[in-house]
């Protein structure tokens, strides 16, 4: 005798398989990822930028040409939106050569505060310290862009002490307000990057925070790459002939250095105690004349 087993088959429907976008850039749990080898983001990065004077053209090809670019002068001079601009350009037309811009700063430049007293997070806080770049970074690719290449990774913020030990590779490193870093920590960013790497250091000696100006080492460092030349270092100088951001730019930089902004407080110091010493002797006299006159009717 044969048993018979009635075995019910169960169906299951067809489902499509997912396909996943090789460009996506949401991880499966929606949280933004890095898209590191987005190279498509790269291509978004259009320069369209023209040079005012010869200086400017002399640092976009020092960049260009060399591995550490050293620039001075004063504000309104271009020498933050310069940098940033061929910064981006050799990112995109070398990614397998840089893999980041770097932004550096010291905190020295917000004198009596330190990241603690910022709003935000931490990311907010460096943000607000890199606001010199980022005004750059908006103005040639626009904001929109430039968050996106900040969360790609393509960006990134540095603070001055998180350098200390390290030793950057395929990078372009910005440091912005070299004026403000001491003879021991201009030796220890110089002495950090390695190979693929190019560093651009921007200050202004007449901007300088430091507690003790003579501590800066901008003014020697450039005094000394120019009495000893070496090959892939350049240095850039800037004047007030040279300043493009606004007419009146020029005429207060030259009002704050003039000899004569200096001796104004001393001279009027001078001429009000003359002034006081004669209204003095004035007031002395009419009451030497008071007495006298007192002393007849006694």
């Amino acid at each position: 005798m044969t048993r018979r087993t009635n075995t019910k088959k169960t169906e299951t429907p067809n489902k499509p398989t997912p396909t996943r976008s090789v460009r996506n850039n949401k991880s499966e749990q929606g949280t933004p990822s890095a898209p590191k080898n987005d190279f498509d983001l790269l291509s978004l990065i259009k320069i369209d930028l023209k040079h005012k004077n010869e200086i400017q053209k002399k640092l976009t090809n020092a960049i260009k040409t060399g591995e550490v670019t050293i620039c001075t002068g004063p504000a309104g001079t271009g020498k933050t939106l310069l940098s940033v601009a061929e910064a981006l350009i050799l990112l995109k037309t070398n990614p397998d050569k840089y893999n980041e811009i770097k932004l550096v700063k010291s905190i020295v430049q917000l004198k009596d505060e330190d990241l603690g007293t910022l709003p935000g997070d931490e990311k907010d806080k460096l943000k607000f310290i890199m606001m010199s770049f980022f005004d750059a970074f908006y103005k040639l690719i626009g904001e929109e862009l430039t968050n996106r290449l900040l969360d790609a990774g393509y960006i990134k913020m540095e603070v001055f002490g998180s350098i200390r030990g390290r030793s950057l590779s395929n990078c372009i490193v910005l440091f912005d307000e070299f004026q403000n870093v001491t003879d021991n920590n201009g030796k220890t960013m110089l002495t950090r990057f390695s190979e693929n790497t190019k560093v651009i250091a921007l200050g202004d000696s007449n901007q300088i925070d430091l507690r003790n100006p003579e501590s800066s080492c901008l003014f020697e460092l450039v005094r000394m790459a120019k009495l000893y030349p070496e090959e892939g270092v350049n240095v850039i100088e800037f004047t007030e002939e040279e300043v493009v951001r606004h007419r009146l730019t020029k005429y207060f930089i030259k009002i704050f250095q003039h000899e004569d902004y200096k001796k104004k407080p001393t001279q009027v110091k001078r001429e009000q105690k003359l002034q006081h010493n004669k209204n003095k002797q004035v007031t002395g006299g009419l009451m030497f004349k008071f007495r006298k006159m007192l002393g007849l009717f006694r």
